[in-house]
């Protein structure tokens, strides 16, 4: 189905950023940050392939396409993610299919053998129109907020109390600007945490390039990047992503090498990157996990996290 008369399609461009943030964006406190989302613009990782679009009407943006291609895993089926969206107020029936049209097009033409698209869990009409175009539920996300403003004296001591249990047990706990000549043991423990998350589309790692650079950022900082190590090496780590613009904070990632879990070393770095946050005047923080990743969200819901919303993936087959 064509576009509408009077409606058009261009690519996206990096100056597009705050206009593609204010989109995807239907809920404040979990907003994309525009300095970040520029800065990854086109930084795809190895085998994905990224098109965005936007959606004009007479010259003026009212939505976007997006297209998210990843490599195939061993055996495993083509996914491409795709999604159309509107600035609220602006989406028509039309429209809304005419676009989706294109983008799953697209997909074919790409070679996808199953589509996928996303929404948050609050995104009701969004929910129930992928639904009418044969998109059924497949995973999801848990999103959860900790307030820690207020319970500085209990996050403090636990810190305090896990890296001396640490120590005990031969696990030393420091940052990343501490250790030069880290970054390649840390990268492996990254794609080692990355390939054991429960997940529908395959996970493609950065490069180490992308990896040490993303940890340079000032909205993450070495000297914010917690790291265990055992004998000397790096067999854990974890941080948190400070967004500039919206002022939110995630945590970026967490994880541990496979020989070393089941000692409390996630726990123990995911405290040390709380405490350092109230030092920073930190209120409030962010998380998102699968929902099979029990192990991970048993910590969070210790630590008093409490859901906040779902990421919803859906699938259909091609």
């Amino acid at each position: 189905m064509p576009l509408p008369a009077g409606f058009s399609v261009r690519p996206a461009a990096p100056d597009d950023v705050d206009f593609w943030c204010r989109v995807l964006s239907t809920d404040p406190r979990l907003a994309w940050d525009p300095v970040k989302v520029r800065d990854s613009w086109d930084k795809a990782q190895p085998g994905v392939q990224r098109e965005r679009s936007l959606i004009l009407e007479g010259g003026i943006p009212v939505g976007i396409l997006r297209i998210w291609t990843a490599p195939p895993a061993r055996g495993g089926p083509r996914f491409v993610d795709l999604a159309a969206g509107f600035l609220e107020g602006e989406e028509r029936a039309d429209l809304r299919d005419a676009a989706w049209d294109l983008a799953e097009d697209r997909a074919r033409e790409l070679g996808a053998e199953v589509m996928t698209t996303r929404c948050l869990d609050h995104e009701t009409v969004q929910r129930e129109y992928v639904a009418t175009r044969g998109y059924l539920l497949d995973r999801a996300g848990i999103i959860s907020g900790l307030r820690i403003g207020d319970q500085r004296e209990r996050f403090q001591a636990l810190a305090a109390e896990s890296a001396a249990s640490m120590r005990e047990a031969g696990v030393e706990l420091t940052t990343l600007d501490r250790l030069p000549d880290a970054h390649p043991a840390l990268y492996e423990v990254m794609v080692e945490a990355e390939s054991d998350i429960p997940n529908t589309i395959p996970i493609v790692s950065d490069t180490f390039e992308v990896f040490v650079d993303g940890l340079r950022k000032p909205w993450t900082g070495e000297h914010r990047v917690w790291v265990a190590l055992a004998e000397g090496r790096p067999v854990g780590l974890s941080y948190l992503a400070y967004h500039p613009v919206t002022g939110n904070v995630f945590t970026e990632l967490t994880g541990v090498a496979r020989s070393h879990r089941g000692r409390g070393i996630a726990r123990a770095l995911k405290l040390q990157t709380i405490a350092q946050a109230l030092d920073a005047g930190v209120d409030h923080l962010y998380t998102e996990n699968d929902a099979e990743n029990e192990a991970i969200l048993r910590i969070n819901r210790s630590f008093g996290y409490e859901p906040v919303r779902q990421a919803l993936l859906f699938r259909k087959a091609v």
